[in-house]
């Protein structure tokens, strides 16, 4: 992502390899659905990142993008406002690895948890790639109700989601509107999580570019970062 004169680098602690890891991982399923044959693994990585590279080229000269970045970083540093990342389902895990990533850059980032201590201006980063699942839409509502401000991150510019978002990101990789919560699933169709891998991949270059704008240094980053190993 470049939004400015200063372009992000590689992105910070090393994520190229937990976000290739997820690439394969979901060809290797791809391939396994298929009877253990690379065609399934192939076609699987290859509608991912076809996903992917369709999001970052709709967003690299979007004023979304310019709106987020810029919304993002005057939350770093400030532990007295609190931004909560949420997604349901499959979202969920793109809300905890983001979740990560943020609070390296010294966001106060929250757990859903603690949603019950959300105030008026806090942030909430809404995922979800139908945009209506239900959950994150109740969530959602609660937080205009608070007068946070509200971002969604949805396939869909007319979902639920996005309208009742502030702003929005447009994320490619979900083929329909219609929220997994609604759907009786009686056929045996290979989801692949193209919308969660390409919301990853977006949101993680969020974080390099804004360590870059910020001057926030891997070692910093690192310092925050919870090293149990």
């Amino acid at each position: 992502l470049r939004i400015s004169d200063k372009p992000a680098p590689l992105t910070p602690l090393g994520t190229i390899f937990e976000l290739t890891a997820m690439v394969v991982g979901i060809g290797v399923i791809g391939g396994v659905f298929d009877g253990a044959c690379t065609k399934g693994f192939n076609q699987g990585t290859s509608e991912v990142l076809l996903a992917a590279e369709k999001t970052l080229k709709s967003l690299e000269s979007g004023e979304n993008l310019i709106e987020f970045i810029g919304t993002l970083e005057r939350f770093c540093n400030q532990t007295e406002k609190k931004v909560f990342i949420f997604g349901n389902g499959l979202d969920n895990i793109v809300s905890a690895m983001s979740s990560i990533r943020f609070a390296h850059l010294r966001m106060n980032i929250q757990s859903i948890y603690n949603w019950r201590f959300r105030k008026e201006n806090d942030l909430l980063l809404a995922v979800s790639g139908s945009g209506a699942s239900s959950t994150t839409l109740n969530i959602a509502k609660s937080a205009k109700a608070s007068k946070m401000k509200i971002y969604g991150l949805t396939s869909f510019n007319n979902s639920k989601l996005a309208k009742m978002s502030d702003s929005r990101l447009l994320i490619h990789g979900r083929e329909n509107d219609i929220s997994p919560d609604d759907i009786q699933m009686v056929d045996t169709n290979l989801h692949l999580p193209s919308f969660e891998y390409a919301c990853s991949l977006a949101l993680d270059a969020c974080v390099a570019q804004i360590a870059v704008d910020l001057g926030i240094s891997e070692d910093v980053m690192l310092s925050e970062h919870a090293n149990i190993e």
